[in-house]
């Protein structure tokens, strides 16, 4: 299951999203270990479809499952879930070794020098991808945090030849909800392993 936060939408012209995903895929290509970094205040380029404009530096790289700071947000996210009425087998969460063994690809945002939350993008069969352990801490939410690490899971995508990215959430998270939809993810019909989880909501969109 994956949680995000909710910050403001701002219309912008397409053409300026496409501009700007396909300079982040670039660069993802040309460097994939580079960690991607917003700017600070003052002029500010066009950010990825859905995102809000950031006032904090945030830079995005990828990360180690095994590292602790990245298990103290697994743990973190795990225990939100509990919290929110959701059983462990309606969680569906990876371990630090099922992310391992998968081959997830989790990357972290910091600022500041702390990690504030992370992602991973397991890559499936055929060209779909699934969002996996998408975590921000609560005091981090509606910062743009959420947004900078789903810009950088699509362009990874993007760059692996993905055109489908889906993922499962919960029935109760709202916030994540309306984050996805801004993001252009649409609810589709519960996928495996998710098809007889009453509180799972499975969404979907193309990149």
């Amino acid at each position: 299951m994956v949680i995000a936060s909710m910050p403001s939408a701002i219309r912008r012209p397409a053409s300026m999203w496409r501009t700007c995903r396909r300079q982040v895929a670039e660069r993802l290509s040309a460097a994939a270990s580079c960690p991607i970094k917003t700017p600070r205040r003052g002029p500010r380029s066009p950010a990825p479809l859905g995102c809000t404009s950031v006032d904090s530096d945030i830079s995005v790289a990828p990360v180690d499952a095994g590292n602790t700071e990245v298990q103290h947000l697994i743990d973190a996210l795990t225990t939100e879930l509990a919290g929110g009425g959701y059983t462990p087998e309606q969680t569906f969460g990876y371990s630090t070794e099922q992310l391992e063994r998968s081959g997830v690809h989790l990357v972290g945002a910091e600022v500041a020098g702390r990690l504030v939350g992370i992602g991973g993008l397991e890559l499936q069969d055929g060209n779909t991808a699934e969002l996996k352990r998408f975590y921000v801490r609560p005091d981090y939410r509606g910062r743009g945090v959420a947004d900078a690490l789903l810009a950088a899971l699509v362009a990874y995508g993007q760059v692996h030849g993905v055109g489908l990215l889906r993922l499962e959430t919960g029935d109760r998270q709202h916030a994540a909800l309306r984050f996805y939809a801004r993001h252009g993810f649409i609810e589709v019909p519960r996928f495996p392993p998710y098809v007889d989880s009453e509180t799972s909501i499975c969404m979907q969109r193309h990149v």
